[in-house]
């Protein structure tokens, strides 16, 4: 069966709201650093929590698609690491000396946020936190994973950055967490 354009995106939308309403995602969505995402300014027209959620749709859609090529992917992984990927951004004008310092420092403060949300969280969501950041962070992540999360948020970037606020991959999303 071949859906529509339309049908398809509201089957997307439905796919990845209902991953937002998971248990897990719940833990990060609820967490006061996410509140405070919600009003700290990221890139020229959004904020970390828009961006955030534009990264996971962005995100579980490659999933969804490189799934039907049988390609096995974690998805709790995956949107454990794109929920809190940018959460150490929060409060970067009273804790980075500039937009050098906040690339190279955030995502290590990201994982301290994850650690504090899961105690138990595994090394491969860890990585995938620790390595988005790639190229502008020597290392890459290790596992596709952290690929998918790395390339969503460079595409994010680009579109919040490039085109307008009302076009942020995020938008659709932020009401309905």
């Amino acid at each position: 069966m071949v859906l529509s354009k339309e049908s398809s995106s509201v089957l997307f939308h439905l796919l990845i709201v209902n991953e937002l309403k998971k248990e897990y995602a719940q833990k990060i969505i609820t967490s006061q650093y996410f509140i405070n995402a919600r009003s700290q300014a990221h890139h020229p027209n959004t904020t970390v929590a828009s961006h955030t959620l534009g990264v996971v749709a962005v995100s579980l859609r490659l999933f969804y698609a490189l799934e039907k090529l049988r390609i096995n992917i974690d998805k709790e992984a995956l949107t454990k690491a794109a929920l809190c990927h940018d959460l150490g951004i929060v409060g970067r004008y009273d804790k980075f000396k500039n937009d050098f310092i906040c690339c190279q420092r955030h995502p290590v403060d990201s994982v301290s946020v994850a650690k504090s949300i899961f105690p138990d969280i595994d090394k491969k969501t860890i990585d995938c936190i620790k390595n988005h950041m790639f190229p502008l962070t020597p290392i890459p992540p290790c596992c596709i994973e952290g690929i998918l999360i790395n390339f969503a948020d460079k595409y994010c970037t680009f579109i919040e950055t490039f085109l307008g606020k009302n076009t942020y991959p995020g938008k659709s999303y932020i009401d309905e967490v």
